[in-house]
């Protein structure tokens, strides 16, 4: 098996990476499986419409609190960002959840 490898400058193949996790809160989930039913729902929707990789990363024991992880490629840091803003925007607008706090990062 051939591997082709695109290489921009040094040591740079062109792929941007951007992570960012929401802290969450689902204020309605009274049980761990209204949790799951509430972020299995968003995270597929969201995966499936922006075309990124999500995940529930900690907090899995707590019922009214998730953090999850949103990753997307790129060849820009600009589109990369505005992807991860066009996800946050998509958690946003969910009324089963609340984002209280947000990290980003972009490699």
């Amino acid at each position: 098996m051939l591997l082709y490898f695109y290489q921009t400058q040094k040591g740079d193949f062109g792929v941007i990476i951007g992570v960012r996790t929401f802290d969450l809160r689902i204020a309605q989930a009274h049980s761990l499986k209204e949790k799951r039913r509430v972020l299995k729902s968003l995270l597929e929707r969201a995966g499936g419409r922006f075309n990124a990789s999500l995940a529930e990363l900690e907090h899995h024991d707590l019922h009214q609190r998730a953090l999850i992880g949103a990753a997307v490629l790129s060849n820009e840091k600009s589109h990369a960002g505005e992807m991860l803003d066009r996800i946050g925007r998509f958690i946003e607008s969910e009324p089963e959840v609340e984002i209280t706090a947000v990290y980003t990062e972009i490699y």
